[in-house]
């Protein structure tokens, strides 16, 4: 499914830039991942499009990559080009925000992986016994970009997403280092750091929710 996606990617662009001599810039194109693609089309140019070509598409430009196969993807390429021609460059502002928030995710899912597993290692020295249940932080900051992984397939809308996911990846570093340490000297505290890091992790699940509710909206509205 991957390399499909992929293909039909590539042989997008290869028509829009070899077989109509479009001269902007279609890199966004293969740089993106997902079963849906920015375009950097504008509102009034998807309207023309869906109108004139009965391409469908969402009003900011995004299309399921899922749809395009080897029959119809010369004539997306040959409608895209032709509204553009007809109606100017593209938006590619939008596009910047797209890859800008999922990185979120994955700076929030690195540190609190990162964070925790200091916490893990210096804890492992005096208590060697508990590093196997103290494990659970390091997993819960590897769910975060798990999230982002899903929500990057979809590419929904990501601003709030991203920064949901990046919290999350914080709260979840802080409480894991700073918890493990103190668990290994009063064990007690174990049940409060799982509660607190559940909680932590709920923010990371908020952003994911909202994700899929804005990507519904979104396809709903083409």
């Amino acid at each position: 499914m991957a390399d499909r996606i992929m293909l039909m990617r590539n042989k997008l662009k290869h028509h829009l830039v070899v077989d109509f001599e479009s001269k902007l810039p279609w890199d966004h194109i293969t740089d993106q991942i997902g079963m849906f693609c920015f375009t950097g089309l504008k509102p009034e140019q998807v309207e023309r499009l869906t109108n004139n070509y009965h391409v469908y598409l969402t009003k900011d430009g995004r299309i399921s990559i899922a749809g395009i196969n080897t029959k119809n993807v010369k004539y997306l390429a040959e409608a895209i080009h032709e509204i553009q021609l007809t109606t100017g460059n593209l938006n590619l502002r939008q596009k910047k925000k797209y890859v800008a928030w999922n990185y979120f995710f994955r700076f929030g899912a690195a540190y609190g992986t990162a964070k925790s597993g200091v916490g893990l290692s210096a804890m492992g020295v005096l208590r060697p016994d508990l590093i196997m249940k103290s494990i659970v932080p390091i997993v819960m900051a590897g769910i975060i970009g798990i999230y982002g992984l899903v929500v990057a397939v979809l590419i929904s809308d990501g601003l709030s997403v991203g920064l949901a996911g990046l919290a999350a990846g914080f709260a979840i570093g802080v409480v894991g280092d700073a918890g493990v340490r103190a668990t290994a000297q009063q064990p007690r505290l174990y049940v409060g750091m799982i509660l607190i890091l559940i909680f932590a992790e709920v923010l990371g699940l908020y952003g994911l929710i909202v994700g899929l509710i804005l990507n519904t909206k979104s396809a709903g509205s083409c």
